[in-house]
């Protein structure tokens, strides 16, 4: 029986083993063709790569991460072959584990070994790219054959490796809208959301469906902060199809060094959850002093951690001590925070309750009440809590929940400063707390301050994640990221303004934007990719809320012909109610778009198409708030503190003068 002939490698009519291969001169090495059977043997022997430490060129051998990888890549081509689906990968990791390096030899050796096989690889930046092709030249270049062989090379330029003979090739680059695909593997996707979110978004929406049917997707990457399109990907795997990995920092055998003792307490107990070796965790804390806030981003040892502490995070979580939830203790005293929903939407209500003495979360309770039902509970939590003081939130609904909860006679509610009369010269009061721009950051200032002084201590894991969210944006101001579940219109759109109708795209902040309270301040604009519905006139997010008048905030998907809606009369120049008729009415889901969404300063909405909707705050601000409002209640902020010492230092200054004056000095 003769040797059976690949299609590979040119389709020669010859069997391999009769091709020289160049091992060295000294080298007795052979080469049987039943070796060149197996795929995971050819990528050990076959092909050669530069070391990262020594940079010595060195035979490719996979680290147990990589082997993981190559079985389930193998399993899922052997899943999807001869059907209409592609096989999905996400997979997230620390720094330098290896995994492009992979990759590359994964698909160098797909296209050598195939006939037709197109592979693609997308980088984040184009300093990365051309890394990656150095990488493909280099393993080309010491690939063991004879030169005639070698020399069939069709295409060798800087963005593409392809082979004449089997029509197969390679290429690299920021993104791909070529021909069809058998294989794409991104690199740092993360990176390419927070630094280029419309690459990012090409890749989704352009690359990946030129996979052809039978193909695979792969994409890793390490965490670049909580949202954006990796972030989300990760998050809805495995449900949008995607098998997910996670190799933390630990994997990687060379991240270690003489243990020198020093370590923190903090880092022992990492030692101890992880079961790390002393040389580990030396190299670790070692990292920390190096990295300092980007040590969670850069070597995660958790999935959950490398978003919570990635980007540029307002709160440093690492500080943030927890509590458990806490029945009320006598002789202690208790604040509830408030932030109210319709309850009729998809938003939710919340009620925080920190106590003043020892700084805890004691109790969180999240419903989807209507305002009457959720304010019976809010006055039960506050009696239950030794009458604590309630801090409402005012702004949109929060008005009616303030009457809803001085209905039932519970009159222990926070007084807050409204504002300064020029007639009287004194600050006037009232009670709960209207939010704006300004007073949100100083708010999460606060915040910050409490977790720093180890005061203020969390329970509730979804206010933990929240916190985690907000990020410091390139001007360094606090907010939440693009990707956060905000819900948002399409480009077009067009929003009243001062200076008429603009396009929702065009919006930025500082804008005046009309309200049911005259015009209102543009405080933050934000952008994303998402499913969209076509309702009422209407291109947005399903659930992007619409204030109806007798159904309250209605998402976009469920407003019909009874819903009274809110319409700004153009000639009339006012706000009239009207429900449209059925013919104006549908639900029809049109596919993905690029949206934008608005948050107003003091009133949460706007008026888009001339329909007034609801300026959609995400849900993370929800708890922040809310313990904020009753962290501002149980513990002095920085204007409270400032005020205290200057009142302080005018008693000293008086008494001392009244001392003099008595003859005491």
């Amino acid at each position: 029986m003769g040797h059976k002939k690949y299609e590979g490698l040119g389709g020669i009519n010859k069997p391999l083993t009769n091709f020289k291969y160049n091992w060295g001169k000294n080298s007795k090495r052979k080469i049987s063709e039943e070796c060149l059977r197996h795929k995971e043997w050819r990528m050990e022997n076959l092909w050669f790569i530069e070391d990262l430490v020594t940079n010595d060129l060195v035979l490719f051998k996979m680290k147990p991460e990589q082997k993981l990888l190559f079985d389930s890549w193998e399993a899922g081509k052997k899943e999807v072959t001869g059907t209409q689906d592609i096989w999905r990968e996400i997979i997230l990791k620390a720094r330098q584990m290896g995994i492009s390096t992979f990759a590359l030899v994964y698909m160098m050796d797909d296209v050598t070994f195939n006939k037709n096989w197109r592979a693609g690889v997308i980088s984040h930046d184009k300093a990365s790219a051309k890394k990656l092709l150095r990488k493909i030249k280099v393993m080309w270049e010491h690939f063991p054959l004879a030169d005639a062989l070698r020399n069939d090379v069709d295409v060798n330029n800087e963005e593409e490796f392809s082979i004449k003979s089997t029509n197969s090739g390679i290429s690299v680059g920021l993104s791909y809208r070529g021909g069809t695909l058998n294989h794409l593997h991104v690199s740092e996707l993360g990176k390419m959301s927070s630094k280029y979110p419309l690459r990012a978004e090409e890749v989704i929406t352009g690359a990946i469906p030129a996979i052809t049917p039978g193909g695979m997707a792969t994409i890793e990457s390490t965490a670049e902060g909580v949202g954006g399109h990796f972030y989300e990907m990760w998050n809805d795997s495995p449900g949008n199809g995607y098998k997910r990995h996670f190799f933390p920092w630990f994997n990687e055998w060379k991240y270690e060094k003489k243990f020198e003792g020093d370590i923190t307490e903090k880092f022992l107990e990492i030692q101890k959850k992880y079961s790390l070796s002393n040389r580990k965790i030396s190299w670790y804390y070692a990292q920390s002093k190096i990295l300092k806030d980007l040590l969670f981003q850069e070597y995660p040892s958790c999935s959950e951690e490398a978003f919570l502490q990635s980007g540029r995070p307002v709160f440093d979580m690492s500080l943030v001590r927890r509590c458990n939830v806490e029945m009320p203790k006598a002789m202690y005293s208790y604040a509830v925070g408030v932030d109210t929903a319709t309850g009729l939407a998809s938003d939710f209500s919340v009620a925080t309750i920190v106590c003043k003495e020892t700084g805890q979360q004691v109790s969180t309770h999240r419903r989807k009440d209507t305002i009457s039902i959720f304010s019976k509970k809010v006055v039960e939590l506050a009696i239950l809590y030794n009458n604590a003081v309630i801090n409402i939130e005012l702004n949109g609904v929060g008005i009616a929940m303030k009457e809803a909860v001085e209905a039932q006679g519970y009159t222990n509610l926070h007084l807050d400063q409204s504002g300064y009369d020029k007639a009287t010269k004194k600050y006037t009061n009232r009670l709960g707390t209207v939010t704006t721009s300004r007073s949100k950051e100083a708010m999460m200032v606060d915040v910050r301050r409490g977790f720093e002084d180890g005061y203020l201590k969390i329970s509730d894991e979804k206010t933990y994640t929240e916190l985690a969210a907000f990020q410091f944006d390139e001007k360094g101001k606090m907010s939440a990221p693009v990707g956060s579940h905000d819900d948002c219109f399409v480009a077009g759109t067009k929003i009243l303004t001062n200076k008429g109708q603009v396009p929702i795209e065009k919006i930025k902040v500082g804008d005046l934007v009309m309200t049911r309270d005259g015009f209102k301040p543009v405080i933050m604009t934000r952008d994303k990719l998402k499913k969209v519905v076509k309702n009422i006139g209407l291109i947005g997010t399903p659930d992007h809320p619409i204030i109806t008048k007798n159904q309250g905030e209605v998402p976009l998907k469920k407003i019909n012909d009874t819903s009274i809606l809110y319409i700004w009369n153009e000639k009339l120049f006012s706000i009239e109610e009207k429900n449209f008729v059925k013919r104006f009415v549908g639900k029809g889901i049109i596919g993905k778009r690029r949206v934008y969404n608005l948050q107003v300063a003091d009133k949460q909405e706007y008026f888009a198409n001339n329909i007034l909707v609801h300026n959609c705050v995400m849900a993370l601000f929800l708890s922040v708030r809310s313990l904020k409002d009753v962290y501002i209640s149980g513990y002095k902020s920085e204007r409270q503190i400032r005020n205290s010492r200057a009142k302080r230092k005018r008693s000293n200054v008086l008494s001392t003068s009244r001392k003099i004056k008595d003859g005491v000095y």
